[in-house]
């Protein structure tokens, strides 16, 4: 594929008109960055009112927020046991022996009584997603941040416009 050819791509052109709604670099890889790391925590439904709080609170772009939280969905249930596993190892807890069935299961049944009997797999969660999750958002972060900001700038200069 041409250069020219993925510049008239749709997905290219939405991202173009991103930059020229006024979006910074630095507000569209705060809004990516933050919307993937809630849409990992190792918890059943929470990431929408999390991600629309933080939102709200940071001044992040609220669409682009939530579109990342639901689109990092697939990694959320493959690192939910990794991240409880980690979690127990790292607070020394003896083996938990649940499996992810047993916790969506749990939470689909009635949410506060899972949180209560699943408290120590949600501390042990939220551990490992502490200790993973978070340091790798600002990897991502600084990486989104230096692609958009050179794409920030061919767009002002023009060298990308829309088709």
């Amino acid at each position: 594929m041409k250069f020219s050819e993925l510049r008239s791509h749709k997905w290219v052109q939405k991202a173009i008109g991103l930059f020229k709604q006024g979006l910074t670099a630095n507000e569209m890889a705060k809004s990516i960055a933050i919307g993937a790391l809630v849409g990992v925590i190792p918890m059943f439904g929470i990431s929408t009112v999390t991600i629309t709080a933080l939102a709200i609170r940071l001044r992040l772009n609220l669409p682009m927020s939530i579109f990342f939280t639901y689109a990092v969905g697939p990694i959320h249930l493959l690192m939910f046991i990794p991240f409880i596993k980690m979690g127990e190892r790292i607070l020394g807890v003896q083996h938990t022996l649940v499996s992810f069935s047993v916790i969506r299961e749990a939470f689909s049944e009635d949410y506060m009584k899972a949180i209560i009997d699943l408290s120590l797999e949600i501390v042990c969660g939220l551990t490992g997603w502490a200790l993973v999750a978070i340091p790798t958002a600002f990897v991502l972060y600084f990486m989104l941040r230096f692609v958009f900001s050179f794409c920030w700038k061919a767009v002002r200069s023009g060298r990308l416009r829309n088709s």
